[in-house]
């Protein structure tokens, strides 16, 4: 019996054992159950969230740095209101109101490449842009950290080609000299921009040479006077004519800008072989702006040749790359003015084919030409980089006593440059046609034309071109044909923002 009951007591023992191990077995499997359940569903969600992330941050200004989050690669999802510019395929003035439509970098497997962005639409001058375009703070998204973006109008028009009668313009009945009403009608806009831009096309070589006229022009001082009080910022002066009374012309231009305009930035010509070498750089609300000056073309060239090549930039291609390499290392963004092309012109010449090809394998960013006296096209290629280089190749005349219609019409281009974490670039640009109108007659004299000014062309009417005497001296003049003219060339433009995906 005592033998029984000890195997019952054993049998008991083993059930017992075999039943907590058993109840023990389905504990742990269910928990570790629970546990891969909440597992997949923490993950699941995680997934959610990072899929849904790019669209919660679309409807913000902040979304164009969205895209690089829990530490992959950037690539750009463009909004609705983007557009992106195919492989295949460089502002308004602060004063005046324009959309802000943005040309943004983006390829495929590169954000060095360059895409056009439409942000949104702007009611505001270009005076608020940088203020009211971003966010005030900086955005962290994973690695990437935002930078606020800035913003720099620009300006800039052709040459300043000052005739006999132009130059007579500026006297005054005390016997002075006085050019500012030859700048009225555009001095709200000069003032308005961030940087501006003029081509001087004749030395200011001193008063002491007296007025001089086509071919070898010489021009009062008091000129580079209405410059600065028009508001630009940078004088354009290597051009054919800069040595038309020799060395002591331009070596004179040199010293007197820097006297009495120092504020002003004096590109082109130079006073010594270490000066020449020096680059110029202006910041602008944060952007280095890098510029460059040169001519290819030199109509008195005896004392350039006689050892007086620091005199002024001419056209050399080994140099120009060196520069231009120089130049980018110490901005964010590279603009080269060149003198070039073929007078009258209204397209383009195979020199000038082949200087913007070389220009754009360096990696400049804009290309704004003077010297033709007539508006050329306007164009937006792709540089071997990937990036793009915006292409003014001649703005034509500022102003001017030349009385074809095309050389009475200028242009103004209008460039906005942004810069951001992911560098600068143009992020809108247009052109405005000017107009030289001029009159006979004044209070003064009554030989020549003493009434000259420049209009944009938002500012003229057909009105204001018949009561004066605009096309005077020209049998052939027509007045009709001018305004087709200008019609041409706003279609040029909007062809040219067309083809950046600005419009």
């Amino acid at each position: 019996m005592a033998g029984k009951r000890e195997e019952r007591k054993k049998a008991r023992f083993h059930w017992l054992v075999t039943s907590w191990l058993i109840v023990a077995a389905v504990i742990i499997v269910g928990v570790g159950g629970i546990i891969l359940f909440m597992n997949g569903l923490y993950h699941k969600e995680m997934r959610k969230e990072n899929a849904q992330l790019p669209q919660m941050l679309e409807s913000s200004r902040d979304a164009k740095w969205a895209y690089a989050f829990n530490g992959e690669s950037q690539t750009e999802s463009e909004s609705e209101s983007e557009s992106q510019l195919e492989s295949d395929s460089q502002s308004e003035s602060k004063l005046q109101t324009e959309s802000e439509l943005q040309l943004e970098s983006t390829e495929e497997q590169s954000i060095v490449s360059t895409v056009i962005e439409k942000e949104e639409t702007q009611t505001q001058t270009q005076a608020d842009v940088s203020s009211k375009a971003e966010p005030a703070h900086n955005v962290v998204i994973g690695d990437v950290k935002s930078e606020k973006p800035t913003y720099v109008s620009l300006v800039a028009v052709g040459d300043n080609l000052m005739h006999y009668d132009v130059s007579m313009s500026g006297l005054q009945a005390d016997g002075s000299y006085n050019y500012d009403y030859n700048f009225a009608y555009v001095r709200d806009i000069v003032q308005a921009a961030d940087l501006a831009v003029i081509n001087q096309e004749c030395v200011i070589g001193g008063d002491q040479w007296g007025i001089k006229d086509y071919p070898c022009f010489n021009v009062r001082t008091e000129v580079a006077a209405a410059i600065a009080n028009a508001g630009f910022d940078v004088v354009l002066a290597a051009t054919n004519h800069v040595l038309d009374i020799g060395k002591v012309g331009s070596l004179y231009m040199v010293d007197f800008f820097r006297n009495n305009y120092p504020q002003l930035t004096l590109l082109g010509i130079h006073d010594s072989w270490e000066t020449r070498d020096e680059i110029h750089v202006i910041e602008k609300n944060g952007i280095k702006i890098g510029m460059i000056n040169y001519t290819d073309i030199l109509n008195c060239k005896g004392d350039y040749n006689a050892d007086g090549q620091y005199l002024v930039d001419m056209l050399d291609y080994d140099r120009l790359a060196t520069l231009i390499q120089r130049t980018k290392e110490a901005s964010d963004f590279v603009i080269v003015f060149p003198h070039w092309g073929t007078e009258y012109n209204l397209g383009t010449d195979a020199s000038q084919t082949e200087q913007a090809a070389f220009l754009a394998a360096q990696g400049v960013d804009l290309v704004i030409g003077t010297h033709p006296h007539v508006v050329e096209p306007i164009d937006y290629i792709d540089r071997p980089d990937g990036g793009k280089m915006l292409i003014y190749y001649s703005l034509g005349n500022f102003q001017s006593l030349q009385r074809k219609e095309a050389t009475l019409l200028g242009g103004m281009a209008k460039v906005t440059i942004k810069k951001d974490f992911k560098g600068a670039r143009i992020v809108d640009f247009d052109m405005e046609t000017l107009v030289t109108d001029y009159r006979l007659g004044g209070v003064r004299v009554t030989n020549y034309f003493d009434i000259i000014t420049t209009y944009p062309w938002s500012k003229y009417s057909r009105a204001i071109a018949e009561s004066g005497n605009i096309g005077n001296g020209n049998a052939n003049f027509n007045l009709d044909y001018m305004f087709q003219l200008q019609a041409e060339q706003a279609a040029q433009v909007h062809e040219a923002r067309q083809k950046a995906g600005l419009e």
